[in-house]
């Protein structure tokens, strides 16, 4: 079952569903066990004309000089963003409902990374910004079925941030804080991306 909801007047967005349960994940020599994923917010700076955005990573001491704000708060063991499946190797060639996770550095002067479940969108984006192939993903996460994801994970919602500083995408897990972004003017809600193991 797929519902939406009016985010405000005269824009509705793709809520999804979540069903009750264990997620059931056959042993897989590909993935590793689940693992935190957190936020840094990128600063825009005038001088080197960079435009903020927002960054990934599952390593919470990785925290690069243009980095400087983590965008969960304390503590950041509860606060991730996603969970998602380390890679030890076959990520291209996953079992459903396990989907590669691609992730994109946008160009210059933007800051901040584009996530992607899909190979040829991840194709198209790299060439396009960098003139190559994208880097081997290093994580898999679970596909929703028609804004549904299994037993035993959780929605991974996507917003479009345009602003003064930048234009970057940003991924949420909380339903209510999605909802609550959208009712500003500079985001825009893109819908169910994927699923993370709980």
């Amino acid at each position: 079952m797929v519902f939406t909801e009016e985010a405000e007047p005269g824009r509705r967005t793709l809520l999804g569903q979540t069903m009750s349960g264990a997620l059931t994940v056959e042993p897989l020599p590909q993935l590793g066990p689940p693992e935190r994923w957190w936020t840094q917010r990128a600063q825009a700076s005038e001088a080197t004309v960079l435009r903020g955005g927002y960054r990934v990573t599952n390593d919470r001491n990785d925290r690069p000089v243009a980095l400087r704000q983590w965008l969960e708060p304390e503590p950041i063991e509860l606060n991730y963003t996603f969970k998602a499946f380390p890679l030890r190797s076959g990520g291209e060639s996953l079992p459903e409902p396990f989907a590669p996770l691609y992730v994109i550095p946008y160009p210059s002067p933007f800051q901040g990374e584009f996530l992607s479940t899909d190979r040829a969108e991840a194709e198209r984006l790299s060439q396009s910004w960098w003139q190559r192939p994208p880097d081997p993903p290093r994580a898999a996460v679970i596909r929703p079925v028609a804004g549904v994801c299994p037993p035993g994970s959780e929605l991974v919602y996507r917003v479009f941030l345009r602003d003064h500083l930048g234009q970057s995408h940003r991924w949420i897990r909380s339903l209510e804080r999605y909802l609550s972004l959208l009712r500003r003017a500079s985001f825009d809600g893109e819908g169910v991306v994927f699923c993370s193991p709980e």
